[in-house]
């Protein structure tokens, strides 16, 4: 049985208001925060970065990354990067809103847009950028207690973070804040079961 189907999430997320951050100082990237209708679920699409990439090798994240110049808006970036990472072409998106901007340790404010991919059979993974594509159903992070505060060691420094496991993978750090921003949203009074 169906929860939450992908027009419940599509309206709380339209209808979401995003806390935006305003800093000059820091630098700005987007990520893409994509869903796929795969069985007939709701999935989200991570992808674990290559230890050649210059920024958080060997994360799981969302497809994104910082604003190009010729980018007109912090949307066109998230988009791009997507096209670029994983092979999905923007027009192939339907963008359904945006969720709260994150701030990371590497002084970067992250605006993350939510959007529906047209699925394809199979994600065209740039070899240079991105090592594998995880899909997490929905109802996994939804449903249960699957978020834990743990300490990681990033750099060699302790931090504290949200973070899930699914497939092998541990989603952590800004890709979990905002995955745990979006079951927020989804988790409003009266959609889905706290």
């Amino acid at each position: 049985m169906k929860i939450v189907d992908a027009e419940q999430v599509r309206n709380l997320i339209k209808t979401y208001g995003p806390q935006r951050v305003e800093n000059k100082s820091l630098k700005r990237a987007a990520v893409l925060v994509p869903f796929v209708i795969k069985h007939g679920e709701l999935h989200l699409v991570y992808t674990r970065r290559t230890e050649e990439v210059e920024h958080h090798p060997g994360q799981v994240s969302f497809p994104g990354g910082m604003k190009d110049r010729e980018d007109p808006d912090l949307l066109s970036t998230a988009l791009r990067e997507t096209w670029e990472e994983i092979g999905v072409d923007p027009e192939a998106v339907t963008v359904w809103g945006e969720l709260d901007h994150i701030v990371t340790v590497t002084r970067f404010v992250v605006s993350p847009y939510v959007g529906l991919l047209d699925w394809p059979d199979e994600f065209a993974l740039n070899p240079a950028e991105v090592a594998r594509v995880i899909e997490v159903p929905l109802e996994h992070i939804l449903h249960g207690d699957h978020f834990r505060e743990r300490m990681i060691d990033w750099d060699g420094v302790a931090l504290t973070s949200p973070a899930f496991k699914w497939d092998g993978e541990l989603v952590w750090g800004a890709t979990a804040r905002i995955s745990k921003n979006l079951i927020e949203v989804l988790k409003s009074p009266g959609v889905a079961p706290r």
